[in-house]
């Protein structure tokens, strides 16, 4: 079994019987590692003698900074640090297993439908350039003979925008035990002061990045949630609360990799006094029970901003009861929906849990045009997040969204949190399902925006 395999087994145990303990996995991993290591080993997965090979430290340290450094650092949420030659090394078979097969860097979407921003998928060269590294042992630069040492990444510091004008915390950690399945939950966070503020920035810190799978942050502006029983031990939910009235913020998503978050063109992040920030988590086990804590660093603009923005975000969710009757391997949920108004998509988010299997959306025009939103035929709930789009995606008035969604309910889905295999309907928790899909959105020049997105806002309810 590739070490690949193992970090699947063990991410699916988490799910279903409790994950082996972190050290333990990580112990059996360089095991593997270590019989691996040998040229001779090496050469036999990479399909080149090593003696042929040329790629230099040099050349593979600018991918693992670019694509693999964001979380594979020491407050990042992998599980070890990339971000120097000797820790390059050490994992240097891991990499080729986990990079060849296109597990890692972790990138859902397909190229071709749907073109985005930050895409971590690695180029054919890219991936070259690890198989011929590795495969020549995995040398550094002056081992190559081309001397000098390549830079190093740079550490991840406290907090890499300098010190927050505020820095909010939970009321309360949230309890996660050692084992079990993942947590969804909308954990409440007052914002402090009397005055308007807008947000430059967001910079978010979890006690245990490994913890978090995704989190995503919308305002509530009411600030009513602190009316809800228990708020300080978190709201169970895997989206907002509909009592959270939609706001201009558009769509606002972090993972371990972010290093900050900031407001678009089209968005506004102007808090009230008496709001709410809300993170709504996807939390998971990790083999210890731990009070989980988060830091949100707030950084101010020196005015804050008046009216509103621009973005809005469409909230569209499958019409009609999700049943996926427990066995079968193939139960698919189709939805449409037809536009009031013209707009311009920035970002999509689509919504599944563990048994999806295929998550496609794409838009048809008045005309007949097929335009794709997002296509993602390999749906790994570990990996989802908010994609924001290289340029906005111009609709027409009347133009129809489509998405459809595939769920596996059967004993060989790997993912499946139920065994044997139940029926499932839809539900907030780990073991319910979803079928949503999420749109930032703007209107074109010249559009009342307000009556816009009154129309757009009512649209998905």
């Amino acid at each position: 079994m590739g070490p690949s395999c193992i970090l699947r087994h063990v991410k699916n145990c988490s799910i279903r019987r409790g994950i082996t303990p972190v050290l333990a996995t990580l112990a059996l991993v360089s095991s593997i590692l270590v019989a691996r290591s040998s040229d001779r080993s090496v050469a036999a997965a990479t399909g080149k003698p090593s003696v042929n090979a040329a790629a230099t430290y040099a050349q593979v340290a600018p991918i693992l900074q670019a694509r693999c450094a964001s979380c594979h650092n020491p407050q990042g949420g992998a599980p070890f640090s990339l971000q120097n030659y000797e820790e390059a090394k050490q994992w240097s078979g891991q990499i080729l297993e986990v990079t060849q097969s296109r597990y890692m860097p972790p990138w859902l979407p397909v190229p071709g439908k749907g073109e985005f921003s930050g895409e971590r998928r690695l180029s054919d060269t890219e991936l070259a350039a690890i198989r011929s590294w590795v495969g020549a042992g995995a040398p550094g630069t002056d081992e190559s003979g081309t001397g000098g040492t390549p830079a190093q990444a740079p550490e991840t510091t406290e907090w890499p925008l300098g010190r927050p004008d505020a820095v909010l915390t939970l009321p309360e950690p949230v309890a996660l035990p050692g084992n079990g399945p993942d947590v969804f939950t909308n954990l409440v966070l007052p914002f402090p002061g009397n005055q308007l503020r807008s947000l430059r920035a967001i910079q978010i810190r979890p006690s245990d990045p490994q913890a978090v799978r995704g989190v995503l942050l919308s305002f509530d502006e009411s600030g009513g949630l602190r009316q809800t029983d228990g708020w300080k031990q978190g709201i169970a939910g895997m989206e907002p609360p509909d009592s959270v009235t939609p706001t201009s913020a558009g769509l606002i998503f972090w993972t371990a990799a972010s290093q900050a978050l900031r407001p678009g063109a089209g968005e506004n992040w102007t808090v009230k006094p008496g709001s709410n920030l809300l993170l709504t988590a996807h939390l998971k086990t990790t083999g210890k029970k731990a009070a989980l804590q988060f830091q949100i660093g707030l950084y101010y603009e020196t005015k804050a901003k008046s009216g509103s923005g621009r973005a809005a975000v469409l909230r569209l969710r499958h019409r009609g009861p999700i049943e996926i009757p427990a066995g079968t391997s193939s139960t698919e949920l189709e939805d449409s929906y037809k536009l009031p108004e013209p707009v311009s998509i920035t970002a999509i988010y689509p919504r599944a849990h563990f048994l999806a299997r295929s998550f496609d959306a794409y838009a048809t025009t008045p005309s007949g045009k097929q335009v794709w939103l997002l296509s993602i035929p390999k749906w790994d709930v570990d990996w989802v997040e908010v994609y924001q789009y290289r340029r906005p995606v111009m609709l027409p008035r009347g133009s129809v969204i489509h998405w459809k969604v595939s769920y596996d309910n059967s004993a060989s889905n790997p993912h499946n949190p139920s065994d044997p295999p139940v029926a499932v309907h839809a539900g907030i928790g780990a073991a319910d399902e979803a079928d949503a899909l999420l749109l930032e959105m703007e209107p074109s020049a010249g559009t009342n925006v307000a009556v816009w997105r009154k129309a757009i806002e009512t649209a998905g309810k």
